[in-house]
């Protein structure tokens, strides 16, 4: 049909092209249908109240005069927000009703409304009570699968998941990064486009029967006709309610809304009935068309239906301001708002549509007014008040949807007044989307006052729902943004500690507390790592920027216990030697940053790698406050003796001071001044190991020194085979010194019986360490075998050597044949064998090798030739 054509006079012609045009001006017979069914031509101008028209969200429902008491009742209910009444009315009802009877249809219907509206009033975004919207319809469907009332259930149905898409749909427009609401968004519009077509097709299929007369049991065909038109429009409203799912202008919204563009004009083909639904269905078709950006013809179609009538329902002029805004003729929107307000606006009729429409009036980008901007903040108030909490909320996402599209100071500042009205009111969903929106006004805006503040509001109101990880993003962005406030330290640091509480949070201690501390030592999450480098670089972050505020303090006794906690002992040491301390706390200091230092070179365990680390420590004591110098220097002395060579000690060990001229000292200081000098000497000179104390009792990591200590000491007597014997009675003296039986069982003592000669008590050691079933490192019992081989192979005793190749023959036994490991320790034992005198038993052996594991590496297949030669 031409859709030049005025509106009239496409419906004129629809009708007469069509047998069902009688039906329409109300000629239907009603004889021969039973009287019970009457009922369903009244309930479904209810059950359209949850959807009124295909815009994106649902007003609230109206009152409106019928011949049913019962039906005007529940509809003013839900209109005054009173649904929990209307649900008791309708569960009242429904339970003096049996099933299978009309009476139980309608109030099974009237249930679901009155629950759905209940939900909407209250944001619930619950399924399982979306459900039970549903559940009275569905026991209901039960009883009437063929008779007249199931397509009217079946429409209510499909209006819950519709009512429960808009739901979703503003929960996705307030939060748009959201894919995961919106995948599900697009996933419910697909099921129940897909439904309402399935209906509509089943509905084209009987209303000619029931027009003739052909099927006895089914309602009226004018009724079947009406509720044919509505589904269409259900269809509509879907689709246009998809476009929202896509980025405004995208193809993928302009596809949805053109798709029902074309199934809106289809409604006008069809033909309707009474001038109000033919209204509804021009109203349809022109939002469609200004959906579809294509506002003037909307704006053509609605104002041609006004000069053929002479007046539009509220909810037709509602989209007539919309397509004229959205065109650009705002001085005409604002003759149709003025015309229906007037000036006294809160006075005016209640219109959950033409309110929204005055809402974005006021929001329109093509004026920067104040006044207009400051309305539009105090306008969401009256329309909370004249139409309830479900149009408030529709209100607040058409303001998100119109500043994130234009993002001004302006709209900054009316985002945050919503805000502000959302914390007034409080709850969990309230607190939630102000926290939102307030972020969302502190990015768009320039001004540093209000920026840092709503930030900050944002970030508080975040951490007041304990959604500490979006509460650490907010203080830090806020703090990161604006440096130079006054807060921005305190901010920042708010930051870290709301990160801290996100750790915490995720993995509680054995009694359920939330752990003390930045991070929860042994209950680390499974992705720890990532959370604890976030939580470093926000303290490293916070020294860089602002060292010398009381929160850098702070930050530094946190990073200090961070590194301590995952054992990066070096890293911690630099922080403390960070601190702004006083001269007082000093000392304290520089002994801790020694302390941390040895224990990094501890567990460093490549030689190479210690001495690198211990350079470092060195550097970093030297470059301490002058007036700090001497007490650093014992600290310095102490990991020199520990760690550095014989040579390059000698250069780096400085003269110490005496104790009485160092600020703050302690005994337990001069005790390791005392203990560094002992150690020195024993290295460099040749003097009795029993000529030196070597105390270690006041060490606060005796352990640690004595460990340090052995090692180095070892080191030295296999570097220098002339001084062995002496160094390795150094290395018992220490032990003896300690009077620790955790030292004495340490595996090093046993090297400093092998190397002070007395390998046979060295071995056995060895063997019974290797073999204790409860020691912690079992994992490494092959180690201290090989250990104690490559140690007995190095000193020149025959019978040593002997032993040596006794251990390494057994370790091979208990290898995979041809294995790295396995070639290591063979070679071992031909090696020893040739240089104890045994030649033709190490070229037995490699031959043995070559014939049965000949190794792939060319070196060590190189190895096997010489010795088997």
């Amino acid at each position: 049909m031409n859709r030049r054509m005025s509106t009239a006079a496409r419906l004129r012609a629809s009708i007469r092209s069509t047998n069902w045009g009688r039906v329409f001006w109300g000629r239907v017979s009603w004889t021969r249908v039973s009287w019970r069914w009457a009922s369903f031509a009244l309930l479904l101008s209810f059950g359209s109240l949850l959807h009124s028209s295909p815009s994106y969200a649902a007003p609230a429902p109206t009152g409106r005069s019928t011949t049913d008491r019962d039906a005007d009742l529940i509809a003013a209910l839900i209109a005054a927000g009173q649904t929990e009444a209307a649900v008791e009315i309708c569960q009242r009802h429904l339970a003096a009703n049996s099933p299978g009877s009309a009476a139980n249809a309608v109030w099974s219907i009237r249930l679901s409304a009155a629950r759905v509206a209940a939900l909407q009033a209250a944001g619930v975004d619950d399924d399982a009570a979306w459900d039970a919207a549903r559940e009275p319809l569905e026991a209901a469907l039960r009883g009437y699968e063929s008779e007249p009332p199931a397509p009217w259930l079946e429409l209510q149905r499909w209006l819950v998941s519709l009512a429960r898409s808009h739901q979703r749909a503003m929960r996705y427009l307030a939060n748009p990064t959201d894919a995961a609401v919106r995948d599900r968004l697009l996933t419910e519009l697909r099921t129940t486009v897909k439904g309402l077509r399935a209906l509509e097709s089943r509905l084209a299929e009987i209303i000619p029967l029931a027009d003739n007369g052909r099927l006895e049991t089914a309602a009226p065909a004018a009724d079947l006709i009406h509720l044919q038109q509505t589904v269409r429009r259900r269809i509509v409203e879907a689709l246009l309610l998809r476009a929202d799912a896509y980025p405004a202008g995208s193809d993928d919204a302009l596809a949805a809304a053109t798709e029902a563009e074309q199934l809106a004009g289809s409604l006008l083909d069809a033909g309707t009935g009474d001038l109000e639904s033919r209204e509804a269905a021009v109203r349809t078709w022109a939002e469609t068309r200004r959906r579809s950006e294509n506002p003037q013809a909307a704006v053509e179609l609605l104002n041609e239906w006004l000069a053929e009538h002479g007046s539009l329902a509220p909810e037709t002029r509602a989209q007539l301001v919309l397509a004229e805004l959205q065109a650009g003729n705002r001085e005409r929107a604002a003759e149709l708002v003025q015309a229906f307000y007037g000036d006294d606006p809160s006075a005016a009729p209640a219109s959950t549509e033409m309110d929204l429409a005055r809402l974005r009036f006021l929001l329109d980008g093509q004026t920067d007014s104040t006044a207009d901007r400051q309305q539009a903040a105090a306008w969401i108030d009256q329309i909370a008040r004249r139409s309830g909490a479900y149009a408030r909320r529709r209100a607040e996402t058409e303001v998100l949807r119109v500043v994130r599209v234009r993002p001004s100071e302006g709209n900054a500042t009316l985002m945050a007044a919503r805000a502000g009205q959302l914390l007034r009111e409080g709850g969990e969903a309230a607190t939630l989307q102000a926290a939102r929106l307030l972020g969302e006004a502190s990015a768009a805006i320039e001004d540093p006052a209000d920026g840092f503040r709503w930030g900050l509001q944002s970030a508080a109101a975040f951490a007041k729902l304990q959604r500490h990880a979006e509460a650490s993003r907010a203080f830090a962005t806020t703090a990161l943004r604006w440096p130079e406030q006054p807060q921005a330290s305190a901010v920042h640091f708010e930051a870290a500690r709301q990160w801290s509480q996100q750790i915490a949070q995720t993995t509680a201690t054995p009694e359920g507390t939330a752990p003390e501390g930045p991070v929860p030592e042994g209950t680390a999450p499974a992705d720890a790592a990532a959370a604890v480098e976030r939580l470093e670089a926000m303290l490293v972050e916070h020294l860089r920027r602002w060292p010398a505020t009381p929160e850098a303090e702070q930050a530094r006794q946190w990073l200090l216990k961070l590194y301590e906690a995952s054992q990066r002992y070096d890293r911690a040491a630099r922080v403390v030697l960070q601190l702004p301390a006083d001269a007082v706390a000093w000392p304290e200091a520089l002994a801790q940053a020694g302390r941390l230092w040895r224990q990094a070179l501890a567990a460093t365990e490549s030689a190479e790698a210690r001495a690198e680390l211990a350079r470092e420590a060195l550097a970093t004591l030297g470059q301490v406050p002058p007036e700090q110098a001497a007490r650093a220097v014992q600290e310095a002395n102490l990991i020199a003796a520990l760690t550095l060579s014989r040579e390059a000690l000698q250069t780096a060990w400085q003269a110490p001071p005496q104790a009485s001229t160092v600020a703050g000292d302690t005994a337990g200081a001069g005790a390791g001044a005392a203990f560094a000098n002992d150690l020195r000497r024993l290295r460099l000179e040749a003097i009795d190991p029993r000529t030196v104390a070597l105390a270690t009792s006041n060490f606060q990591d005796s352990q640690t020194v004595i460990e340090l200590a052995l090692q180095r000491l070892r080191d030295d007597a296999l570097e220098n085979p002339e001084d062995r014997s002496r160094l390795a009675r150094g290395m018992l003296r220490l032990v003896e010194g300690s009077g620790d039986k955790a030292v004495t069982e340490h595996p090093l003592v046993a090297d400093a019986l092998a190397l002070s000669g007395q390998w046979q008590e060295a071995a056995a050691r060895w063997e019974r360490l290797a073999s204790d079933p409860n020691r912690r490192d079992k994992g490494r019992r092959g180690e201290l075998l090989r250990h104690g081989a490559e140690v007995l192979g190095s000193l020149g005793d025959p019978a040593a050597q002997r032993r040596a190749i006794e251990i390494w023959n057994r370790l091979a036994q208990g290898l995979p044949q041809g294995t790295a490991p396995w070639h290591e320790a063979k070679l071992a034992a031909a090696r020893l064998l040739e240089k104890t005198g045994q030649r033709e038993e190490a070229a037995r052996l490699a031959k043995f090798v070559l014939l049965t594991q000949p190794p792939e590496d060319p070196a060590l297949r190189a190895e096997y030739q010489r010795l088997a030669n």
